[in-house]
């Protein structure tokens, strides 16, 4: 009788971690979203410190009479202030002080930039999935590729007002130049990173050239593509900026224009914080699509 109970207890006994660990699961999910909860209060305090620090240093550090007289990054007539830029954006928000509104002009770049950005992307991680599965047509065509890669984007934009022969298109195409090759690059080194041994089991299992082309390697080149984004779009707003500055066509270039020329820094810090809050938004948008359709993808849902 002692034996038996002996073997019960024991059993009772190895059964008890399992069950154990099962209650303790729970526990360990809860602590390990309040650690990760703990992570993101702890950036988003250093992120503030950081914002308001620089913030507080560009109100202040100008009001040092050494900085001032010494720097001419130091000088208000150079960088302006915090609270009149504040104020400039204000301004170009509502229209008043005798200040136009930047909604129309903004719109028009915003427009042209992500109608060349969008073709870029596309076109960009086409031909980089196509390069990446044929490296023999790549061989061929890499020098021109690298070449067109080396010419300087504002070199070409007089050409390109001429071939186009429209302000608003010469915006779109100057960003698309800007973007397709940083996206082509990713798109193409992404279909080349696929491991040659997932590779090769596709093909033992009866896969064609076609299965490996859309099944394999544009999973990659779509992951990296989406990696590529935030530059894209950044790009694509500087890009298109850079070309109204030559156009003088009715966008965001053309208020920095008249900034320039009115020796206006708060504008010009103004149209600079108006842009950078756009750009954020989209690169904020971007990492949604991004978590939402890479779910598959190891840390496309980070």
């Amino acid at each position: 009788m002692t034996s038996l109970r002996t073997r019960g207890d024991d059993a009772e006994t190895t059964s008890d971690p399992a069950s154990a660990n099962t209650s303790q699961r729970p526990k360990r999910m809860s602590a390990w979203r309040s650690s990760t909860r703990g992570e993101s209060v702890t950036v988003l305090f250093w992120q503030l410190v950081l914002f308001f620090g620089f913030l507080a240093g560009w109100e202040w550090l100008p009001t040092v009479p050494f900085l001032s007289k010494h720097f001419l990054f130091f000088q208000r007539f150079f960088i302006s202030s915090p609270i009149g830029v504040a104020k400039m954006v204000f301004y170009l928000a509502t229209g008043k002080n005798y200040i136009a509104t930047i909604w129309g002009p903004l719109g028009h770049t915003l427009s042209a930039a992500l109608g060349g950005t969008i073709c870029a992307i596309i076109s960009g991680a086409v031909l980089g999935l196509l390069f990446s599965h044929n490296a023999y047509s790549y061989r061929i065509f890499r020098p021109f590729i690298v070449a067109l890669n080396a010419v300087p984007r504002v070199a070409i934009i007089p050409i390109i007002i001429i071939l186009v022969k429209s302000a608003e298109m010469t915006d779109a195409v100057t960003a698309f130049t800007v973007v397709f090759f940083l996206v082509f690059f990713n798109a193409f080194e992404g279909g080349r990173s696929v491991p040659i041994e997932v590779i090769q089991n596709v093909k033992i299992l009866g896969g064609t050239a076609a299965t490996v082309l859309w099944r394999v390697r544009w999973r990659y080149v779509l992951a990296w593509t989406f990696a590529s984004l935030p530059n894209a779009v950044t790009f694509g707003i500087v890009g298109s900026v850079t070309a109204e500055l030559f156009t003088g066509s009715s966008g965001i270039g053309q208020i920095l224009i008249a900034a320039v020329d009115e020796a206006n820094a708060a504008l010009t810090f103004g149209v600079v914080t108006v842009l950078t809050i756009c750009s954020l938004l989209l690169v904020m948008g971007s990492d949604v699509a991004r978590r939402r359709l890479l779910v598959w993808w190891d840390g496309g849902g980070r």
